[in-house]
């Protein structure tokens, strides 16, 4: 075994969800401008597809879209279901884009 320098073997965090799926073409790949959304700043939760839930920030929302933040880095399913009481949202969304900690959903029809 490997002796590591700063501190023992680290516990692997479980992964929510599954990979993200390939982008097909003609799908969004870099974010939409922050300025197109409406500021806001409530916690949310998204439901994955495998029943995962987990919790966020929803930093940027506007008719079609949310922008939400996230504090780990994890893999989302590509379809979830967005929900904040605070507005009183709850909708099926779309994954459309993803970094470290932020990813961008577009509403679709349940």
């Amino acid at each position: 075994m490997k002796h590591r320098k700063f501190g023992g073997l680290k516990p692997k965090k479980p992964s929510f969800g599954q990979n993200p799926p390939a982008a097909p073409e003609g799908d969004q790949t870099e974010a939409t401008p922050l300025s197109e959304f409406k500021d806001v700043w409530c916690v949310c939760q998204i439901r994955l597809e495998t029943g995962h839930v987990r919790e966020g920030v929803l930093i940027g929302l506007n008719s079609t879209r949310a922008r939400v933040r996230f504090r780990e880095k994890s893999t989302l399913s590509e379809k979830v279901r967005l929900k904040t009481s605070r507005l009183g949202l709850d909708a099926p969304a779309k994954l459309v884009w993803q970094s470290d900690f932020d990813a961008e959903f577009v509403f679709i029809r349940g």
